[in-house]
């Protein structure tokens, strides 16, 4: 296929906004999209980029009082793809590249913190609680985190559960569950006895099969058998 002039230029202004997606998708949890999904992103990411950068050219035209004045960078953007004759600067896409890194911090902050879902939610206008999934929402809520990630993971394939703190969990997208706990103390589902203790536990199973609670249960009469499926110093 050749590659004519007008689309290494769109590949060179382009690259900016493929590298705000590319740290998108590193640093979050992405669920599996359409490609169409994937190229409205990335425009969206180039016109927040773009309108970042000649911000920037505004507020340092102002700070100087008109001493040092850019034009703005869409319409040199423009102007290089409708004309062979404009040249690309290419010190403008490094700079194009740095705002398109805070564009996506901040796309990733405020995936990480739900804003919008917060803000949705508020306005009454959804009661979606995000792309994390249940789990993952359950996992990094702000009720869990006031009280700390100590929790009682049941694994129903085994008939044993865990208590212990919650370090780290994989994405909801994936087929396997899989959860990092430290300092846990194994149990069994069965009668509560305690089986044994480690400092480090690495736990994947298929969906369906952990269910996970907070262990600021009410406690229970010593006749029940719910009270001997959880550790004395839980209840």
């Amino acid at each position: 296929m050749e590659v004519t002039e007008v689309t290494l230029r769109l590949m060179l202004l382009g690259m900016p906004e493929i590298v705000a997606y590319l740290i998108i998708c590193k640093i979050t949890t992405k669920r599996k999209g359409t490609q169409l999904d994937s190229l409205l992103q990335i425009f969206l990411l180039s016109i927040l980029s773009y309108l970042l950068l000649s911000g920037s050219y505004l507020l340092l035209a102002n700070v100087t009082g008109g001493r040092i004045a850019i034009d703005s960078p869409l319409e040199r953007l423009i102007g290089s793809i409708s004309s062979k004759t404009s040249s690309i600067l290419f010190w403008e896409i490094i700079a194009a590249t740095t705002a398109s890194i805070i564009v996506a911090l901040g796309w990733s902050y405020a995936w990480y913190y739900k804003f919008l879902t917060k803000l949705a939610r508020f306005i009454r206008a959804s009661d979606r609680y995000g792309d994390h999934g249940i789990m993952a929402a359950f996992l990094s809520s702000e009720q869990l985190h006031e009280k700390g990630e100590w929790l009682i993971v049941r694994d129903h394939s085994t008939d044993i559960f865990y208590y212990g703190f919650v370090h780290a969990w994989s994405d909801s997208n994936d087929e396997q569950r899989e959860l990092i706990l430290l300092d846990v103390s194994v149990y069994s589902n069965v009668d509560g006895s305690f089986l044994y203790q480690t400092e480090y536990l690495y736990l994947e199973r298929p969906k369906g099969v952990l269910s996970i609670e907070t262990p600021t249960l009410p406690s229970a009469s010593e006749g029940d058998p719910a009270a001997k499926a959880i550790p004395e110093d839980t209840q």
